[in-house]
Protein backbone atom coordinates (compact mmCIF):
# COMPACT_ATOMS: atom_id res chain seq x y z
CA UNK A 1 0.00 0.00 0.00
CA UNK A 2 1.45 3.61 -1.01
CA UNK A 3 2.04 6.40 1.45
CA UNK A 4 -0.98 8.20 -0.69
CA UNK A 5 -3.45 5.17 0.19
CA UNK A 6 -2.44 5.64 3.76
CA UNK A 7 -2.72 9.04 4.47
CA UNK A 8 -5.65 9.46 2.67
CA UNK A 9 -7.30 6.96 4.38
CA UNK A 10 -7.54 8.31 7.81
CA UNK A 11 -10.35 9.37 9.24
CA UNK A 12 -10.96 12.66 8.42
CA UNK A 13 -8.23 13.24 6.06
CA UNK A 14 -9.21 15.90 3.92
CA UNK A 15 -6.83 17.09 0.22
CA UNK A 16 -5.16 20.38 1.07
CA UNK A 17 -6.45 22.89 -1.40
CA UNK A 18 -3.84 23.82 -4.11
CA UNK A 19 -0.96 21.25 -2.62
CA UNK A 20 -0.58 17.93 -4.64
CA UNK A 21 -0.57 14.96 -2.53
CA UNK A 22 -1.24 17.13 0.69
CA UNK A 23 -3.61 16.24 3.37
CA UNK A 24 -5.05 18.01 6.51
CA UNK A 25 -6.92 15.53 9.05
CA UNK A 26 -7.37 16.62 12.58
CA UNK A 27 -8.20 13.07 15.06
CA UNK A 28 -8.84 14.78 18.03
CA UNK A 29 -10.34 18.21 18.92
CA UNK A 30 -7.19 20.64 19.39
CA UNK A 31 -4.49 19.10 17.73
CA UNK A 32 -4.00 19.19 13.74
CA UNK A 33 -2.16 17.63 11.42
CA UNK A 34 -0.88 17.92 7.80
CA UNK A 35 1.41 15.89 5.65
CA UNK A 36 2.62 16.08 2.41
CA UNK A 37 4.54 13.82 -0.30
CA UNK A 38 7.98 14.26 -0.75
CA UNK A 39 8.37 15.12 -4.56
CA UNK A 40 9.55 11.67 -5.38
CA UNK A 41 6.68 10.27 -3.36
CA UNK A 42 8.98 7.61 -1.08
CA UNK A 43 8.62 9.87 2.20
CA UNK A 44 5.59 11.97 3.77
CA UNK A 45 6.39 15.18 5.73
CA UNK A 46 4.47 15.63 8.27
CA UNK A 47 3.47 18.51 10.76
CA UNK A 48 1.48 18.55 13.76
CA UNK A 49 0.51 21.39 15.92
CA UNK A 50 -1.99 22.53 18.20
CA UNK A 51 -4.82 24.58 16.16
CA UNK A 52 -1.92 25.88 14.06
CA UNK A 53 -2.82 24.18 10.39
CA UNK A 54 -6.47 24.61 10.86
CA UNK A 55 -5.45 28.19 9.19
CA UNK A 56 -3.79 26.26 5.99
CA UNK A 57 -6.74 24.21 5.71
CA UNK A 58 -9.49 27.12 6.70
CA UNK A 59 -9.92 27.27 2.42
CA UNK A 60 -10.81 23.55 2.35
CA UNK A 61 -14.34 23.13 1.29
CA UNK A 62 -14.15 19.40 2.38
CA UNK A 63 -13.05 20.60 6.13
CA UNK A 64 -15.78 19.59 8.88
CA UNK A 65 -16.04 21.81 11.42
CA UNK A 66 -17.07 21.01 15.08
CA UNK A 67 -18.92 23.31 17.00
CA UNK A 68 -17.87 24.59 20.20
Amino acid sequence: MGLQAVVGGFRGAVPLPGLPDAWYWSPVRGIEFAAALSADGQRLLHSAAPKYIASIASSCPTRRRSSG
